[in-house]
């Protein structure tokens, strides 16, 4: 009986975690769709030796020649449609970036069966944002594509219904998960070498784009250093900043008890949420937000907004679900800092039970790959 073949295409792979959570959901769900079946990756990267040299001989790098966030490829062009042919069933992890959209073109023209994975890119935020610039690729070739995959794959209530509004009822939700196994012995909470500030630490942890609230989360920080301007606290912003987008804010790191850290990634990323005494989010739109998983299972509360699709951690007890807006932001900035320590750990000890419980990646990669299944 013939073995089917299967394609996992993404844009980033590791090592190249500064494009984002989408990098670090790539890894973790073909880790667990390899345990599966038999899968290869197919993927982009301004440096393909390094990634190629991680993947090995289960799959292919290609290299970016510009646009390399948007992973614009020479090399791919031919490398893909070889990539594809070669295949029997797709799982295309994104809809916007250049790999993903020729995968998509590919997989229709030689007739093979796909799933694509839209990963928020669709949810009306982000579609409002650089509207213009938008609705042509997203209405000539985003849609016209999608509506020849057999499952549209979302992550969130939020996505599924923003799918749905679309005319889309082949829709899969299954959201991203935690890789258990790294987080089975937390590290003390001043294990990390490079930051051992003893204040009261508010971390923001993410790319630094206009989607994730910064706007809001320094306005929201400053009325809480004008409150109290013992000022016991400071603020960690720990993120890749591509585009530049932190220098509009005119920060003065020092006098504001502002940090930045351009990027911490593996075990250390692990110990500096540790080290956080609460994670916020702020973001306007998220299909899924990867840090705040991570921040629970790490046992550390969370601030994150409506934007988000992170409702039932109120109810839990392990965080805040607030409005994106300044005044909300700096109410549970303010209660989570008057709380106390032994407060804060009780919320997160609650949060990472929920995710221990509910957020496996082994889980989540079973149910994809059951979809996959049937493709073939």
């Amino acid at each position: 009986m013939k073995q089917t073949k299967y394609l996992f295409v993404t844009t980033h792979f590791e090592p190249d975690f500064h494009y984002g959570g989408v990098v670090e959901s790539s890894i973790r769900l073909y880790k667990y769709l390899s345990q599966s079946a038999d899968i290869k990756l197919s993927t982009v990267s301004k440096s393909p030796e390094r990634v190629q040299r991680i993947i090995g001989e289960k799959g292919k790098c290609y290299k970016s020649i510009f646009f390399h966030g948007f992973a614009v490829s020479f090399n791919a062009v031919l490398g893909i449609f070889k990539d594809v042919r070669e295949a029997d069933v797709l799982l295309i992890n994104g809809i916007f970036t250049f790999p993903v959209t020729i995968a998509q073109l590919y997989a229709v023209l030689l007739c093979k069966p796909f799933i694509v994975a839209t990963r928020g890119g669709l949810e009306p935020w982000r579609v409002a944002h650089k509207k213009w610039k938008k609705f042509f690729y997203i209405k000539l070739i985003t849609l016209p594509l999608m509506r020849r995959a057999q499952f549209i794959h979302v992550t969130s209530d939020m996505e599924e219904q923003a799918i749905r509004a679309l005319g889309f009822n082949n829709v899969i939700n299954v959201t991203n998960g935690i890789d258990l196994e790294m987080y089975n012995d937390l590290p003390d909470k001043y294990s990390y070498d490079g930051f051992r500030d003893k204040r009261f630490i508010f971390l923001f942890m993410s790319r630094t784009d206009k989607e994730k609230g910064l706007d809001i989360l320094f306005e929201a920080y400053r009325m809480l250093s004008v409150k109290y301007p013992e000022r016991a606290f400071l603020l960690l912003i720990v993120g890749p900043d591509h585009q530049g987008y932190l220098k509009r804010f005119n920060l003065d790191y020092e006098k504001e008890n502002i940090i930045y850290i351009n990027g911490v990634y593996g075990n250390d990323k692990i110990k500096l949420i540790r080290r956080a005494d609460v994670v916020v989010l702020p973001s306007y739109s998220e299909n899924f937000g990867n840090i705040i998983a991570e921040s629970l299972a790490c046992e550390r509360p969370v601030i994150t907004t409506t934007g988000t699709p992170w409702n039932e951690i109120e109810q839990i007890g392990c965080g805040f679900y607030i409005k994106p807006d300044r005044q909300p932001l700096f109410s549970a900035m303010e209660q989570a800092y008057l709380l106390g320590i032994d407060k804060l750990e009780q919320m997160g000890q609650l949060g990472r039970t929920y995710i221990s419980e509910n957020f496996s990646w082994k889980n989540k990669a079973r149910v994809l790959f059951s979809y996959l299944e049937k493709l073939s």
